[in-house]
């Protein structure tokens, strides 16, 4: 099973095992919080090339930069739409 490494607004890491098709939403353990999944770079090379010096592609080493900019974007827009929604 791969193993993911979490994250929360504080920081705080944890790696957690588990299946690819799970989608349950894990909690920090020290401040009990909601926890991410960091995007990480694939262990296994399935194209036969020599991995890169620790180097990502642009677009995705755009979103690493930015994660947290893109994290704040994405929590206002559920916020204002679940403020939105009727009842």
């Amino acid at each position: 099973m791969p193993q993911y490494v979490y994250t929360c607004i504080f920081k705080h890491e944890c790696t957690v095992i588990e299946p690819m098709e799970t989608d349950t939403e894990h909690k920090c353990i020290i401040c009990g919080g909601i926890m991410w999944r960091k995007p990480q770079i694939p262990m296994i090379n399935w194209n036969g090339l020599k991995p890169s010096a620790g180097e990502l592609p642009p677009a995705v080493q755009e979103h690493v930069d930015n994660v947290d900019r893109i994290r704040e974007e994405t929590d206002e827009f559920y916020y204002e739409r679940d403020k939105n929604k009727p009842e």
